[in-house]
């Protein structure tokens, strides 16, 4: 039987990111359609967790479209760049300048055929290698209308940890800063 490497991708970005959020002790909820052909794959509530000195009561959710790949980027020193097709593009654009807080994530995994290297499973631990980098699509440019497509960068600094989501993106809302994209 020939393997579903889409589903593996997507799959794998799931459960990087359920685990990302499970490790802070928050919600995760997959989106089904047809919330998914919106352009959310995933929401995820925060209570309070983002400030190890005081903790808020404040509640942060926030909605999350996913994308894998392991050859369609472009690496530069301080940024990774993906490139959209204008509907997804303007979908995920459109969601981002709402009221609610939306993040493009993109996980990096090995090339087909290689998965077995990419987890590591023992008695004493899980090792999951490559990684997850966030950015907003908020205050973004609009794509030109002669444009079928556009690179979206994700500054290397964006990687989507525990401790960056507590510092880098729940810290800031809290504090009623916006998440702006920065390219």
């Amino acid at each position: 039987m020939e393997r579903n490497y889409v589903l593996i991708r997507s799959e794998m970005s799931h459960a990087f990111l359920q685990t990302v959020i499970a490790y802070l002790g928050c919600e995760y909820q997959r989106s089904n359609p047809p919330a998914d052909g919106f352009g959310i794959d995933a929401t995820g509530c925060f209570r309070g967790i983002w400030s190890d000195e005081e903790p808020s009561r404040h509640d942060i959710d926030i909605k999350f479209q996913l994308k894998s790949t392991s050859h369609n980027f472009t690496e530069k020193e301080d940024v990774l760049g993906y490139s959209l097709d204008r509907a997804h593009y303007e979908k995920y654009h459109e969601n981002a300048q709402g009221p609610h807080n939306h993040l493009l994530l993109l996980m990096l995994l090995p090339e087909e055929g290689e998965y077995a290297s990419w987890l590591e499973l023992t008695p004493e631990q899980l090792v999951v290698k490559k990684c997850m980098y966030w950015t907003s699509l908020r205050n973004a440019p609009a794509l030109a209308e002669d444009r079928s497509s556009i690179t979206v960068y994700f500054p290397k600094k964006n990687l989507f940890s525990p401790e960056g989501l507590k510092k880098d993106i729940l810290k800031p809302l809290a504090e009623g800063k916006e998440l702006s994209c920065e390219f």
